[in-house]
């Protein structure tokens, strides 16, 4: 009488198929964590761009005189880079001093366009990279130099 003999452990394939699962498996999960991270600090990067952009905007629309607009437009100072975007320097200190007049290189940065004359046309864009595509956002307002 022949005895059956017993199987103990694991082949060597079967062992192989599992860790090719597993790290399959584990790959997946990395790449969807990564995606995750980048997405998170592209949202924050834009909603402190977004902050920055409607700051500036009310106060050059609400804060700022027609005297001091129409200074910015005299000066050719129109741009703001990327180390003044930043929502205390806009509060502490006067709109002559957060704009320049010499293109940022890098974005992202913001960009004011002053047309007119007893009423000023005010475009604001803010030019940043998202995802590695260009993005802006604009937003336009009038001033006019009136008595209340």
């Amino acid at each position: 009488m022949s005895k059956l003999r017993t199987k103990k452990g694991f082949t060597l394939i079967e062992v192989l198929c599992s860790l090719s699962i597993f790290y399959i498996m584990f790959t997946a999960a990395l790449t969807t964590q990564c995606s995750s991270i980048n997405i998170r600090k592209n949202n924050s990067n834009l909603k402190s761009y977004c902050l920055f952009f409607e700051a500036l905007r009310n106060n050059m629309e609400y804060n700022a005189s027609y005297d001091e607009i129409l200074q910015l437009k005299s000066d050719g100072k129109f741009y703001v880079s990327l180390e003044k975007m930043d929502i205390d320097t806009i509060k502490d200190s006067n709109l002559t001093n957060i704009f320049s007049n010499i293109m940022p290189s890098t974005q992202p940065y913001a960009q004011v366009s002053i047309n007119g004359g007893d009423i000023l046309k005010v475009n604001i864009s803010l030019f940043y990279k998202l995802f590695n595509s260009e993005q802006n956002l604009q937003c336009t307002f009038y001033k006019g130099k009136y008595k209340r």
